[in-house]
């Protein structure tokens, strides 16, 4: 029994190290002093987390010791294989871990499936090229190796023996008692579960403290209860609604006579990592808007705004699907057309539906996903490949430059004998990076380097902040081509990110809300600006971007409304004020990260852009009951309506 005491307090103590590491390395200083009076609680639970997992991990060893006494020589090399696998297994969890919080700020989270889905060889890429992969594998499989030996060598001794069996009974008692606690790791009615980690309003410490073993498996619970679905009837589901917003769930934009007889080109793109934390140093020193800039000042656009989820593929199913669920490109759904789609309700309004993106359609299945709900044509990098000889000089394990994106969608709107819905996805921001060579960014690197709350490698953040500004100065090109053509009368383009930008810290306590935050411009033409009331400080979301471009530019079209408003009109409903993600609220008067409220106010990034509500002092931080029922009432009717329309 000592051995297996010895290799669980063992890892317990490795889980403590890793994440010592984390707050030295990942997290900010001045934050943790902030919220010193929390560290006994974070300690706390960090250990009891570690023990739950890893005293869990190696019970069967306990097992095995009481069957070596029918078979001593199977169950102990039984014992020594066992013991390397859980060795192997919880060493490469502890890295993962540390590495999982320094790239997405957050506990291991169903985010690692929507990855496993990814382009395999592409993301080897990545995690090669930017972590220390091999020396971390070697180092996990030698820790494994390590331990398995001492294991052994401890399980040859005899260090004292006890002769008398009613004590080896009571001490085995025992020990099983404080074995069993530990698993529990609490002494309460109920073991200690994921609920118990919000302890802090810093969430640092509220996603540090959980064992990234016992995380894992969270989210692995989580990611199969989405392929869950389940029956709903419209009734129950209106009322439901109803009851929080007052209004139906099915809306209609209001009949135009207009818009019948000119129907405007609608192009929407959803922009990787188009953050508003890494924007916020946009300056004249350090120009990440390039030719988007000139835009960002003529047009309409709102940075009190939320991106839905924090993933591409969450987003992407989020804005274009209406559907909380992220995996239904490969669910058991994958050939169900839905309603109410923004394919669905362009097509019905006469559109032809059009999807463009810069990486492979094969993503995430995508490509044949998307011809089931109604896509007439897709284009992609390998379109882009054999049409423009210059693609190839920027094609790496993702996709090619966004330019030739833009040069497909603008030959398309020329050419177009009927109304368009152009869908685009951008991926140049994403790595590996590779700009093409002719891009020349004006970005002083020295100074804003010191102004990056980052730990990555100097030369990949030049990269990274160079592809964001080329990103961004291609789609402000794309735009300037649109406007300077005959396109500008009847084209609508719209934008905004799919998720904040990762190579980023997350923001301090003051400006937390820039990790969640993701810009939403437009450009309408004149003679489509009717009735426009334009407030740039109203707080939105993702489920506002289709309602506004719905009523901008459809006459009489019915579509599913899930707590969504129109960004240019005036406020009709008090109770659509807000904006939401899957980890934080805002409305015009708090924000709301699950944890903690912070009472607003207004947050100016570079001296040039206005940024999101932001804490006036953390020191008036409390907890919000009213919008977390909010919140729960609305991720219900979130995942009830796309299982009404899954289901339907």
């Amino acid at each position: 029994m000592l051995a297996i005491i010895f290799i669980n307090l063992y890892f317990v103590f490795c889980f403590l190290i890793f994440r010592i590491l984390a707050l030295k390395n990942l997290v900010n200083l001045n934050d943790i002093l902030f919220y010193k009076y929390d560290l006994f609680m974070f300690f706390k639970h960090s250990l009891l987390y570690d023990f739950r997992a890893v005293f869990i991990a190696f019970a069967p060893l306990i097992i095995f010791k009481y069957l070596r006494y029918f078979s001593d020589k199977f169950f102990r090399i039984l014992s020594l294989f066992y013991t390397f696998i859980i060795s192997f297994l919880l060493s490469i969890f502890a890295v993962l871990g540390y590495y999982y919080y320094e790239a997405y700020k957050s506990k291991v989270d169903i985010f690692i499936f929507n990855a496993i889905n990814d382009d395999k060889a592409a993301l080897f890429e990545i995690i090669i090229n930017n972590y220390p992969f091999f020396t971390m594998l070697f180092l996990t499989f030698a820790n494994a190796v390590f331990i398995t030996y001492f294991f052994y060598k401890i399980n040859t001794l005899r260090l004292f023996k006890i002769n008398k069996k009613f004590i080896i009974f009571i001490l085995n008692l025992l020990f099983l008692f404080v074995y069993f606690l530990a698993c529990r790791g609490s002494i309460n009615t109920f073991p200690l579960k994921e609920a118990d980690l919000n302890f802090s309003k810093f969430s640092a410490f509220n996603n540090l403290s959980a064992n990234p073993a016992l995380a894992f498996t969270w989210a692995y619970k989580h990611y199969k209860n989405q392929s869950k679905f389940y029956n709903i009837n419209f009734e129950d589901l209106n009322k439901e609604y109803k009851n929080i917003f007052d209004e139906d769930i099915i809306k209609s934009t209001k009949k135009d006579e207009f818009l019948e007889q000119n129907k405007a080109h609608v192009v929407f793109n959803l922009m990787e990592s188009f953050g508003i934390n890494m924007l916020s140093l946009h300056d004249d020193k350090h120009d990440l808007l390039g030719s988007l800039k000139e835009h960002f000042k003529q047009d309409f656009v709102f940075t009190r705004f939320l991106s839905s989820h924090n993933g591409t593929a969450p987003s992407f199913s989020g804005l274009y699907l209406l559907s909380p669920y992220s995996n239904l490109f490969f669910s058991s759904k994958k050939s169900k057309k839905l309603s109410y789609t923004v394919f669905d309700v362009y097509k019905k309004a006469g559109y032809k539906i059009i999807f463009i993106t810069s990486a492979n359609s094969a993503w995430q299945n995508l490509s044949e996903y998307l011809k089931v709900q109604g896509v007439d044509e897709l284009y992609d990098m390998s379109d882009f490949l054999l049409k423009y000889p210059k693609a190839k000089e920027s094609l790496n394990a993702y996709g090619v430059a966004d330019e030739f994106m833009y040069k497909q969608a603008y030959e398309l709107l020329s050419k177009a004998k009927e109304p368009l819905f152009i869908a685009m996805l951008s991926i140049s921001n994403h790595p590996p990076f590779k700009i093409p060579t002719d891009f020349k960014e004006n970005i002083n690197y020295d100074e804003i380097l010191n102004k990056l709350n980052s730990k990555d490698d100097k030369e990949y953040l030049k990269n990274s902040l160079k592809a964001y500004a080329y990103s961004n100065d291609a789609f402000g090109k794309f735009i300037s081509k649109i406007k300077s053509s005959p396109l500008a009368d009847n084209t609508i383009i719209a934008a905004s990110g799919d998720h904040k930008n990762r190579d980023m810290d997350a923001a301090e306590n003051d400006f937390l809300a820039n990790d969640y935050a993701v810009p939403f411009y437009i450009y309408i033409p004149k003679k489509y600006q009717k009735d426009i009331y334009y407030d740039k400080q109203r707080a939105g979301s993702h489920k506002d971007i289709f309602p506004t471009l719905y009523e901008l530019s459809l006459s009489d079209a019915k579509y599913l409304n899930i707590g969504g408003k129109n960004m240019l009109s005036k406020v009709k409903n008090q109770k659509l004020e807000f904006g939401i993600n899957e980890l934080f609220y805002i409305d015009n008067n708090v924000s709301f990260n699950n944890v903690a409220s912070f009472k607003l106010d207004k947050c100016v990034g570079g001296g040039k852009i206005e940024f999101l509500l932001c804490t006036k002092n953390t020191k008036d931080s409390y907890y919000d009951e009213k919008i977390k029922q909010f919140s729960t009432l609305y991720k219900k009717i979130y995942f009830d309506e796309i299982n009404y329309r899954l289901m339907d």
